[in-house]
């Protein structure tokens, strides 16, 4: 992750469907394309892809998303994180779910608050 946002994807349409990774692979804020995503967005930087018309990064349209499109965004760049080392927990879905009906949220709340310091966003 690059937690000084310089670096901006994945990219996912406004429904939050993954599109891709820009050049740089999947580090920092996602990108949201207006679009259906007929670009090849590895073949770009993220710098490229901002340039874009429709183009912008999350925290520029979050509030325009639906609740249901910023769900599949965040469930999507969490599930990047299945099987990740977080400080002394080894962050799983299995676990997030357990944990959360079971309303026991010390780990999930570790993982939860590491990611959003990595995007330097909160969810």
């Amino acid at each position: 992750m690059d937690p000084s946002g310089n670096r901006f994807n994945p990219v996912y349409n406004k429904e939050g469907k993954p599109l891709g990774n820009t050049s740089e692979g999947f580090t920092g804020m996602p990108l949201i394309s207006q679009g259906d995503g007929e670009h090849n967005w590895s073949s770009m930087t993220a710098d490229a892809a901002c340039k874009l018309d429709g183009v912008t990064t999350y925290d520029a349209v979050r509030d325009k998303l639906s609740g249901e499109a910023k769900s599949n965004i965040w469930t999507n760049i969490v599930t990047h994180f299945e099987g990740k080392r977080f400080f002394d927990l080894i962050f799983s879905m299995d676990d997030l779910i357990t944990d959360i009906q079971n309303n026991t949220s010390d780990k999930v709340a570790v993982c939860l608050n590491f990611l959003a310091l990595s995007f330097n966003d909160s969810l």
